[in-house]
């Protein structure tokens, strides 16, 4: 929901989520952006999907959890889970990263507001951190885990910076060799807190595996992109992609979503993508994007959804 001039309204927001449940059901959605929570109509969209029954989560930076009322109403929309941006259990660390003073203070106040809030309403949701790995908080990883546990977060989910594990971008925002020693230190004491039932998801393939990201040793390659086939992607404007390497596919302010998903352009990228040429870092272990989790990775990530990890401290 990033902010464009010829954004959607809410009436067009409405319009497009009920076009969804008449594709699919049940129906999921993930707000992400930029922002979502500073749509003007954030908290109406997510009502909305409540009174429709169509489940949903979102990434925020937590920069609206402080709000009362704002927490109040979110809450009551019964969402699947948030997803917190963070970069260090270091307010220096993460205001320097952020470029905002104060930013983790306030984050911290409203994460504690968000938990308190989810015990008066009796509705329990996981509230899961995640930390971005770059060249400012590699030498302290493991102190974010414990900020996390004393806020009353549900878990921690680590992921280098990079994104989509393009190569490009790993040529830009790598850490230095200088760093990597720091980085396999703190990674393995992450493993070590995880061993102890510290509430890490990450998988130990993938926390591994980021001083192979880091260093360059990761091996490259072409891989098979299914995305088109499982996303639908709406941007601001009403647009709709499947991935980030493909244009629209439509616009859900013109068409109904099972015409855009049944179109021409829409099966169009799905055949595209059986040949897709990304350049991507290979599975080797588990320790890509590429990878699946392990059954013992996704049955951990249950039992700490359901409260058999490590739970909320006030």
């Amino acid at each position: 929901m990033d902010k464009y001039s010829d954004e959607m309204s809410f009436d067009e927001w409405r319009a497009a989520i009920s076009s969804l449940t008449k594709l699919a059901s049940p129906l999921a959605i993930d707000f992400t952006g930029g922002e979502p929570t500073i749509h003007p109509h954030f908290l109406e969209i997510v009502e909305y999907c409540r009174s429709k029954r169509v489940d949903w989560f979102m990434t925020t930076n937590g920069s609206t959890l402080s709000k009362t009322r704002f927490v109040e109403r979110l809450v009551a929309t019964h969402p699947l889970k948030i997803d917190v941006s963070v970069d260090s259990g270091s307010s220096i660390v993460h205001d320097n990263a952020r470029g905002v003073a104060g930013s983790l203070a306030r984050i911290e106040y409203g994460l504690r507001h968000l938990v308190s809030e989810q015990e008066r309403a009796g509705h329990r949701f996981p509230i899961r951190i995640k930390v971005t790995v770059h060249r400012l908080n590699a030498h302290e990883l493991t102190p974010v885990v414990r900020w996390a546990e004393a806020v009353g977060a549900t878990s921690v989910d680590f992921n280098p910076v990079g994104g989509l594990w393009r190569k490009e971008q790993m040529e830009h925002l790598s850490i230095r060799d200088s760093d990597l020693d720091e980085l396999n230190s703190e990674i393995h004491k992450l493993i070590h807190m995880k061993s102890e039932g510290a509430p890490i998801e990450t998988s130990n393939e993938r926390l591994l595996g980021m001083v192979d990201h880091f260093s360059g040793t990761t091996e490259f390659g072409t891989a098979p992109c299914r995305d088109p086939v499982r996303n639908f992607i709406i941007k601001a404007c009403g647009d709709v992609t499947t991935c980030g390497c493909s244009p629209p596919i439509g616009n859900v302010r013109e068409q109904p979503a099972r015409q855009i998903w049944r179109g021409k352009a829409a099966r169009s990228a799905r055949v595209k993508s059986l040949g897709c040429s990304l350049t991507v870092a290979k599975a080797k272990g588990a320790s890509s994007c590429m990878a699946q989790k392990t059954i013992g990775d996704d049955l951990r990530r249950a039992l700490l959804i359901i409260g058999f990890g490590s739970r909320r401290a006030h």
